[in-house]
């Protein structure tokens, strides 16, 4: 319920039901995260807001082989929160909502280009659009801010070889593989990506 408030930028109500959250589960990241955001959009109770920011940022949750990027953005001054409004905007899936939430993000980024969060995101949403190409530019992008997110290198290993491009995904891929076994957790999809990429050399 928290979620489809943040989504209608009813901060408010979003705060209310994400202290009954982190009542239930006070050592949760994302709860952490999304309280302390629902608190700076409100404009009130702004020291508590970073400090969860910051719990958040310190913990990343159990099934995360990286840490969960807006946090840290938040909180380095990567990005202003009014720009962080459109990464919470509401997307139905059709065309016209996704094209209105990534030209709002593309807003948040030309103001903030080190905002990394929104470049995830936009890689993300240009491949709801069939943009694969913008999609690898902002992974790019990305990748170029911070090589230590996995999510990032695996879609770009994939996004390469996709596009017959086999140096770059084998490149990427050996970030991803090495973020992985620094954090001693190896993810299935790393495992079937290792095997893909082997078949096709």
């Amino acid at each position: 319920q928290a979620s489809i408030y943040l989504s209608r930028a009813n901060w408010e109500k979003a705060c209310t039901s994400y202290e009954k959250a982190l009542a239930f589960m006070p050592d949760d990241p994302l709860v952490q995260e999304l309280l302390g955001v629902s608190l700076l959009f409100c404009g009130k109770e702004k020291t508590k807001g970073r400090k969860l920011l910051e719990k958040a940022a310190r913990k990343p949750s159990e099934d995360a082989v990286s840490p969960d990027m807006l946090a840290s953005d938040i909180l380095a001054g990567n990005v202003d929160i009014e720009s962080v409004k459109p990464y919470f905007m509401h997307v139905d899936e059709t065309r016209k909502s996704i094209e209105q939430k990534k030209e709002a993000l593309l807003l948040s980024l030309k103001k903030y280009p080190k905002f990394r969060a929104a470049l995830f995101q936009l890689a993300v949403l240009s491949l709801q659009l069939h943009q694969p190409k913008e999609a690898v530019a902002f992974l790019e992008q990305l990748h170029a801010l911070d090589s230590d997110d996995i999510s990032c290198e695996f879609y770009l290993a994939a996004l390469y070889h996709e596009r017959y491009n086999e140096p770059k995904a084998i490149e990427h891929f050996a970030f991803a593989e090495k973020i992985a076994k620094k954090q001693g957790y190896y993810p299935k999809q790393l495992s079937e990506m290792k095997v893909l990429l082997s078949c096709s050399n």
